[in-house]
């Protein structure tokens, strides 16, 4: 990967002055921004607000990447937003790469739309991030854990130094709930003059996703289900609720409506997130977890909805993963787990020295379907889930809801 931010600060610096963005949240951390930013965009969406929301990776196509009030960008939207993007690259002499190009696509949409808001989800890390280029009236850090190692550190401190990088001193910041090595990084940056309203300390939940209640000096969110399955989303839905709360309250004059909130909350998807898919009697479900406390997550997920379900799992990992770590976990699940490698760059595969049961995504589900009376879990990576998706089509398998 190429972190060369400069690049990226020359572009914004370029774009700026005839793109000028609506106000903006960023949105880090090592597991659920995907999740947070969509509770975050049902909620003001559920309060008037144009949403417009930039994510990473698509799982289908790289106008997922782009919308406004769930609605993808349009082609040709889409492809003006890359002549303009393509014109600065060039003006400035520089070629951004892939990441680069589409957050600033995404950006150059914005300014010419206006929506209210916009979120824009974190791609790695932070202080070095195209992201984090973005002017921004707040931001949130999700919980901090182990991935990508290589880029951002060793452990959860240096990783979270990284992370961290996105708040700054005037805005709204909000943070979850981190472990003490995670934590001194958060007290540390604090030091240095950044408020923060962190989860367990400025606001509170209880509950379960079947049953989530939320909160802090001023309201309290009565009980309700979150649209987003397992105890993990609840310290999302947290986050998204007290930066609502806050933005609502400092920058539109507008209250936080409860009613409004908890349908919002309940009427949150995210695609790739606990997908049940069926044909006749069988099942598979696909979750997108692809590192260790994501997989962990699924899986105590699984057992609380699924206490007395059979599992095969059919796990695709990135090259980069920490799979035996993952596989740990899902043993704990399940003693039927088969591998498969797939189509995408990042795919681990027999050659990377990880002993495989299959190399087509395809042998491996009709293989499964045929032998598995069990519900089969695939999981692992999104690029894999991206994979399992049109075969499923292919097969007649129907989506019929999360979890």
């Amino acid at each position: 990967m190429n972190f060369d931010f400069s690049r990226s600060q020359s572009m914004a610096y370029a774009l700026a002055p005839d793109h000028p963005l609506p106000h903006s949240i960023v949105i880090a951390g090592t597991n659920g921004k995907g999740s947070t930013t969509a509770f975050l965009s049902s909620l003001l969406q559920a309060h008037g607000l144009r949403v417009g929301t930039f994510t990473s990776p698509h799982l289908l196509e790289v106008y997922e990447r782009v919308q406004i009030n769930g609605k993808k960008i349009m082609s040709q939207d889409f492809e003006k937003a890359g002549a303009i993007v393509m014109q600065t690259m060039q003006s400035l002499q520089l070629t951004c790469t892939y990441f680069e190009a589409v957050t600033f696509m995404a950006w150059v949409h914005f300014a010419y739309t206006q929506p209210d808001v916009c979120l824009f989800e974190v791609g790695l890390g932070g202080r070095l991030d195209t992201t984090n280029t973005v002017a921004r009236i707040g931001s949130i850090v999700t919980k901090i854990d182990l991935d990508h190692m290589r880029f951002l550190g060793e452990n959860t401190y240096a990783i979270a130094k990284e992370k961290l990088a996105i708040c700054q001193t005037g805005a709204i910041n909000i943070i979850a709930n981190q472990d003490p090595l995670a934590q001194k990084a958060v007290d540390e940056t604090a030091a240095t003059g950044i408020d923060f309203r962190q989860e367990g300390q400025s606001f509170t939940h209880t509950g379960r996703s079947d049953h989530f209640s939320f909160c802090n000096q001023d309201i309290i969110l009565p009980p309700c289900p979150l649209g987003l399955p397992g105890k993990h989303q609840t310290s999302n839905a947290s986050l998204a609720m007290e930066m609502a709360y806050q933005y609502l309250g400092q920058y539109r004059s507008q209250k936080i409506d409860l009613s409004k909130s908890m349908r919002a909350l309940a009427a949150t998807r995210v695609l790739g997130r606990m997908e049940t898919w069926q044909k006749g009697s069988q099942t598979i479900i696909l979750d997108v977890a692809h590192n260790p406390a994501g997989i962990q997550a699924l899986v105590d997920t699984l057992i609380q909805y699924h206490p007395h379900t059979s599992f095969s799992v059919l796990l695709g990992c990135s090259a980069d993963k920490n799979h035996k770590a993952m596989q740990n976990i899902l043993a704990s699940l399940t003693d039927r787990i088969q591998t498969t490698a797939f189509d995408h760059p990042r795919s681990w595969h027999t050659n990377t020295g990880v002993s495989l049961d299959y190399e087509n995504v395809e042998d491996a589900l009709l293989s499964l379907s045929a032998t598995a009376a069990q519900t089969i879990l695939c999981t692992g990576s999104i690029f894999f889930v991206a994979c399992v998706v049109p075969i499923l089509q292919k097969h007649a398998f129907e989506l019929k809801t999360t979890i």
